[in-house]
């Protein structure tokens, strides 16, 4: 017979796992669209990515709380001398390593660039919180660069209850 969980009850030890499925209705992306993980130039090619919470729901009974709590700066590699690049700033949930962190995924220069995938599995996680247009030649990320990719719910999205969507 399988085990059924009731969450919560007193005298009951409950795990992390447990916790994650009670809570596993929630819809993965970021808190607030206008608050959290936001994604500025800061000259050159800096960006600055703001303190914020998330959450994840990477399998059906699985979800978990991601928070930064001071912003973080992060150097985008330089950009092609010849052809237009599209790199993707994420906040990556890796299971395996039960750890969160912030990621450039650096595009494929072309003629006709487009934004890298993200990876949606139950051991990768990634919220893709912008998209940042490289130029060729351009030694410097702009605040026109930075699409805002954070309420696009089919690469990052807000954060619901899906019962009460």
């Amino acid at each position: 017979m399988a085990d059924i969980i009731t969450y919560p009850e007193n005298g009951i030890t409950y795990d992390a796992d447990d916790a994650s499925g009670y809570l596993s209705t929630r819809l993965s992306g970021v808190y607030s669209a206008e608050e959290d993980f936001a994604v500025t130039a800061q000259g050159g090619l800096s960006v600055q990515v703001s303190a914020g919470q998330a959450w994840v729901r990477p399998a059906r009974f699985k979800g978990r709380s991601i928070i930064m709590e001071q912003p973080t700066t992060v150097v985008l590699t330089a950009a092609d001398p010849v052809r237009s690049r599209i790199d993707r700033i994420v906040l990556r949930y890796d299971a395996g390593a039960r750890a969160a962190s912030l990621q450039v995924l650096q595009g494929t220069a072309s003629s006709t660039p487009t934004a890298p995938a993200i990876s949606r599995t139950e051991l990768i996680y990634d919220l893709c919180l912008a998209e940042i247009k490289r130029p060729a030649g351009s030694t410097a990320v702009t605040a026109a660069d930075i699409y805002d990719t954070r309420a696009d719910e089919t690469v990052c999205g807000v954060m619901r209850d899906g019962v009460h969507g």
